[in-house]
């Protein structure tokens, strides 16, 4: 099974507005939408996961305890992944990435502990809005990500990480819940 562990990321009223002005001003281009009730911010995607290994994992994670206080994070600005003239990915990111950082790395530990590689590339802690698949003639994708780039989406409360498991359908990806690990004590 394909599996990843994430902070599920709860719909805020701004990306609401965000995801119905997307709608009104990019019909012309082809958007493919992640479904906004599995939003999340990706800490390590793990790949192909024996049954072994993801119990190994969640015995890992039941024994992460990160902090004594819920962890808040501010969602904040929109960005492209790829570049501006071949955009792929449109993002939320986040404003202060520091105890996001610190997770990442105590998750990362546990999955190289189980026998996965480590992430080599820099963590940008983001939400995938959707996968940009074509741009057409009357592309307003640049000036709504210019909009939005510094626009404040929410502060939001993470009490805990989930292990999710990825099942490919012909309706793109389904995230199933593994398990869900507090970070508090």
């Amino acid at each position: 099974m394909r599996t990843f562990i994430a902070i599920s990321i709860p719909l805020t009223t701004k990306i609401k507005k965000l995801l119905r002005d997307l709608e009104i001003h990019l019909k012309d281009v082809c958007l493919s939408y992640t479904n906004p009730n599995q939003y999340h911010i990706t800490l390590a995607f793990l790949g192909e996961t024996s049954s072994e290994q993801a119990i190994a994992i969640s015995n890992d994670l039941k024994n992460l305890t990160f902090i004594k206080e819920p962890l808040l994070i501010e969602l904040k600005g929109t960005g492209l992944f790829r570049n501006i003239n071949n955009p792929k990915v449109l993002w939320i990111g986040t404003s202060d990435v520091s105890a996001l950082k610190i997770l990442w790395a105590k998750v990362n530990e546990i999955a190289i502990k189980n026998g996965f590689t480590a992430s080599e590339d820099s963590f940008t802690p983001h939400i995938t809005i959707g996968r940009i698949k074509s741009l057409g003639k009357d592309n307003n994708l640049i000036n709504l990500i210019e909009k939005y780039k510094e626009v404040d989406f929410g502060k939001i409360c993470i009490p805990e990480l989930t292990f999710f498991q990825s099942i490919t359908t012909s309706e793109g990806a389904q995230y199933k819940v593994i398990e869900k690990f507090k970070l508090t004590e």
